[in-house]
């Protein structure tokens, strides 16, 4: 993009006091790097692409001046000649870049203590069809400030017709849908309480419900296949009791883009085979039970690793499985051994075992899965 990044200024936010006997105490200190951003003379289309960028979470600026990130700091003003309607316009703004951020803190002084800490709630009675059913979530919540502003921030629209909650006792009233899916404890709402300082909190709200209409998720997953990698990788899961009318919707993800689906699709057996070609990628898999016109079940998720560029060593590593519980629960995970060939394992919850892996060049495994997500592993050496 046509702009110029000059005249850089150091702005400087500073927290200070004087004591009775005169000296100077200074609680904090932010000092940044801020730019004028002048631009060329540029049309609507470009101005408009330049401020949604300026926008970004992220933004990497590549120039002769300056190389790295930036982020709007004032208005985004355009100013146009009068002349003859001139299409074109001309910018000129602040942004401030980082990496730059220079803070000195008093070790002497405190952070303020947080206002709000929210905790999950459960509507202990199922709720019927068509019927409501209502949490006190205040009641297990620290709030600490005056008046605080509770919301919805989202509610399951399989099994819900709405969700309210009333801002200043924090009563929520959850309404299923009629017809609805029967459906065990699952997350079925999400509230948000806002302090008048601005700072907010969320907790989420969960319980089953009782309907006419059967619609179990998709569960226990069988170890992915990669034996036909990367032409094709399968998965394989238990039906439900009852299994679905219209079989299963899927939608694969690649995990570090989980906005943007990878493939998806119907299928009407317990099996499903894709490409999932991106060597040393994180996948997700989701699948859900379709059984009838908009009636659904909760999404279940497989993640899985596909296999990285290997660097031909053999790494002895130590696995550990912890799901927060004394439980001996068995739990089952799949590795790629030092000869190429994925194998499958068992853990009891709390348990260390030692396996050969195939490694890449970083001493990282070229292949590990587990689908409960509560396996660990630490490379110890070379086998």
């Amino acid at each position: 993009m046509p702009f110029y990044l000059k005249a850089p200024q150091f702005p400087i936010e500073a927290n200070r006091f004087r004591l009775a006997n005169g000296d100077t105490k200074t609680l904090a200190v932010t000092i940044r790097k801020v730019y004028n951003l002048q631009s060329d003379y540029m049309s609507d289309d470009q101005h408009q692409k330049l401020v949604i960028a300026l926008n970004h979470d992220e933004v990497n600026i590549e120039g002769e001046k300056y190389f790295g990130g930036a982020s709007l700091d004032s208005d985004y003003e355009i100013t146009r000649p009068d002349f003859l309607d001139y299409p074109l316009g001309q910018v000129l703004t602040k942004v401030q870049v980082t990496p730059f951020d220079v803070t000195n803190t008093n070790c002497q002084t405190c952070e303020q203590a947080s206002q709000l800490s929210l905790e999950q709630d459960l509507i202990s009675e199922t709720i019927e069809e068509g019927g409501q059913g209502v949490a006190d979530t205040f009641d297990n919540d620290t709030i600490c400030c005056y008046p605080p502003v509770a919301e919805i921030t989202w509610f399951d629209t399989n099994y819900l017709s709405s969700a309210t909650i009333i801002s200043g006792t924090g009563v929520a009233t959850l309404t299923a849908k009629n017809p609805v899916a029967t459906v065990g404890i699952i997350k079925l709402a999400t509230y948000r309480v806002t302090c008048p300082d601005g700072s907010y909190d969320e907790a989420d709200i969960f319980g089953s419900i009782s309907g006419s209409i059967t619609c179990e998720q998709p569960s226990t997953f069988a170890a992915v296949d990669l034996s036909g990698w990367p032409s094709d990788v399968t998965v394989t899961w238990t039906n439900p009791v009852i299994p679905p009318a219209n079989g299963y919707e899927w939608i694969l993800y690649e995990m570090q883009t989980p906005g943007t689906p990878v493939a998806s699709g119907t299928v009407m057996s317990n099996s499903i085979t894709f490409q999932a070609p991106a060597p040393g990628t994180d996948y997700g898999l989701y699948i859900r039970s379709f059984c009838s016109a908009g009636v659904y079940s909760p999404y279940s998720e497989f993640l899985f690793l596909t296999p990285a560029d290997s660097g031909n060593d053999c790494g002895n590593f130590d696995i550990f499985c912890d799901d927060g519980t004394p439980i001996d629960s068995i739990y089952h995970f799949s590795y790629m051994d030092c000869n190429g060939n994925i194998q499958n394992g068992a853990i009891t919850n709390l348990q260390n075992i030692e396996r050969c892996l195939l490694m890449d060049i970083y001493n990282n495994p070229v292949y590990f899965a587990s689908i409960d997500n509560v396996i660990t592993y630490n490379y110890i050496g070379i086998c």
